[in-house]
Parts: structure tokens; C-alpha cells; sequence
């Protein structure tokens, strides 16, 4: 349920920022890097639905939590 609240807060985010002059975020344009985000965030929440506790660990480590490093650099 968080990880589908948090990505609704992404998009959300995105289309605020999209009207804005944003810089790159990790090197990409915003619009990549929340599609980056996004399907990061879907395959966390497949990993949720399968009951991968090893995936889920390994994915918010290595692919969700260092974007969000990058977004806190930005915002």
C-alpha cells in the first residue's frame, strides 16, 4: 500500500514539476528519471505481490533508494 501511495506522489510530483524548469536529476531529464522511478516502483510492487523478500530488500537498496538520493539532491 506505501509503495503504490508513494508512486501516486510520484506522478503527482511529476506533473507539478513538468510545468517548472527542473534541472536533470541523477544526469537525465526529469521525465526519464520518474519513468526510471516508476518502473522501479512496479517492479517493487510485483515483488510485494510475490512475497520476494529478497528482491524487495534488493531492490530498495540498489535501485529505489539511490534515486531518491538523487531527487533529495534536486528538491
Amino acid at each position: 500500500e506505501a509503495v503504490v501511495r508513494f508512486s501516486e506522489l510520484c506522478q503527482r510530483l511529476l506533473v507539478h514539476l513538468s510545468t517548472r524548469e527542473v534541472p536533470a536529476v541523477g544526469g537525465r531529464q526529469p521525465g526519464e528519471f520518474f519513468a526510471e522511478l516508476n518502473r522501479a516502483l512496479g517492479d517493487l510492487l510485483s515483488a510485494f505481490q510475490a512475497h520476494d523478500t529478497v528482491l524487495i530488500g534488493d531492490l530498495l537498496e540498489y535501485e529505489i533508494a539511490p534515486r531518491l538520493r538523487q531527487l533529495q539532491g534536486v528538491l
